[in-house]
């Protein structure tokens, strides 16, 4: 069965997977699915058992991590690929905040992606933005319990 050229161009849309070769598009195209979600889907729970991987294609989601301040993720990014890789639960909970369009791809299709290197080093990418965003966070958190108001913007008056 021939996949659905609008599938590809999904994949493709995605800056990181825009180089995909053709074959490469097409075998990816076969091991994601593509899904449509509202405001307010549950991406993942924390400490859920994980069994897909989602990749945003369009839209955004708000991640929150226990501990830290909530932040987006968007296109190109990716829910759970550390606990799909690490075979832990989540990690954080995720909902989409808009319509989103996502790729979900079934945790027995891991050595199929983890095959592919471009798709692994998208994984990366999304994994260090993360990480960047979580360190971030951590340190708007700290600074406001050492000095609550302290990045509130000056009185006009």
């Amino acid at each position: 069965m021939k996949p659905p050229k609008a599938k590809i161009a999904l994949l493709r849309s995605i800056p990181a997977l825009s180089v995909l070769a053709d074959r490469d598009a097409v075998r990816l195209s076969r091991v994601f699915d593509e899904l449509d979600v509202p405001p307010g889907t549950v991406l993942a729970s924390a400490g859920r058992p994980i069994h897909e991987l989602v990749l945003i294609a369009d839209g955004e989601a708000t991640l929150i991590r226990t501990g830290t301040v909530p932040y987006t993720v968007g296109p190109g990014d990716f829910v759970g690929e550390l606990s799909l890789v690490a075979d832990t639960p989540h990690h954080c909970s995720v909902s989409a905040r808009t319509p989103m369009k996502i790729l979900v791809a079934h945790r027995r299709s891991l050595p199929d992606i983890m095959g592919h290197p471009v798709l692994v080093r998208c994984m990366a990418i999304s994994l260090a933005r993360q990480l960047q965003n979580a360190a971030e966070a951590s340190t708007q958190l700290e600074l406001s319990a050492v000095a609550p108001g302290a990045n509130a913007p000056p009185d006009a008056g």
